[in-house]
């Protein structure tokens, strides 16, 4: 009985942290909703509320590369749309931030704002090295579902699919022994429960149940510390793989890549 009771509560706390981050989905399908929203507006022709809006959007931490992009072009359409040229300027440098590649789908714009794009992509491209000024922006995007499956099964996984190849085979060693100890722990609680109950008459009951008791505490202090380990890897790993800070220089035409640690 006493052994079923701990296998449930360690079974009981990895689907607590299933059920936490099974939350990423859902907040991800959210802000789709609001991006849909947002071009329902912007073919409403509210582009005051599409430019407020589409702003407040690009601060969402589960908003993707791609998301940052359409909700950028419904900015510079809606900027356009009110002859404001300053902010749609302003709009089409950020996107160039963030791609200098990109290029506006034809189908879905207006040939004038095409035409205003490449002359700013234009101008852009060919800024002075005196004159550019690093642009930082902190972008937000969440785990992958499958490195923290990965992590819940067998913390250290996570970390080495996700390419921390330091952590992850640390984390991966001491889940090991981790395990290992776990299964020496439960296998000599389960002798020792054997002997205490199998004792004849005459024998030290107090000494065998003591024994019995020791071993039973070790096991359910390491499945505890293990339940743990497993919380922190879940954390550890969101909070490095969540948070990126992209510093563009302009003057180098490069990008320049850094985790921030939560």
């Amino acid at each position: 009985m006493m052994v079923k009771n701990n296998i449930g509560i360690f079974y009981l706390s990895l689907l607590l942290v299933s059920l936490f981050w099974a939350n990423h989905p859902a907040q991800a399908q959210k802000l789709e909703q609001s991006i849909q929203s947002l071009e329902n507006d912007f073919k409403s022709f509210k582009y005051d509320q599409v430019l407020t809006k589409g702003r407040f959007l690009l601060g969402d931490p589960y908003a993707s590369h791609q998301d940052s992009l359409r909700i950028f072009q419904l900015m510079l359409s809606s900027a356009y749309a009110l002859n404001d040229t300053t902010q749609a300027r302003q709009i089409i440098e950020e996107i160039l931030h963030t791609d200098q590649s990109f290029k506006l789908d034809p189908k879905n714009t207006s040939p004038k704002i095409i035409e205003f794009f490449e002359v700013v992509k234009q101008q852009y491209m060919q800024k002075p090295s005196q004159e550019s000024k690093p642009i930082v922006r902190t972008i937000v995007q969440p785990v992958k579902t499958s490195y923290l499956f990965a992590s819940l099964i067998f913390p250290g996984a996570g970390h080495l699919l996700a390419g921390e190849k330091k952590k992850g085979y640390l984390y991966s060693t001491a889940t090991g022994v981790a395990l290992a100890a776990i299964a020496y722990a439960w296998h000599q609680t389960a002798q020792r429960e054997k002997v205490y109950l199998s004792a004849r008459p005459g024998a030290n009951f107090q000494s065998l149940y003591d024994q019995y008791n020791s071993a039973y505490r070790i096991r359910n202090i390491l499945l505890i510390g293990y339940g743990l380990w497993n919380l922190f890897n879940l954390y550890d790993l969101n909070r490095t793989q969540s948070v990126q800070l992209n510093v563009t220089a302009d003057s180098e035409k490069s990008l320049v890549g850094m985790r921030i640690f939560w």
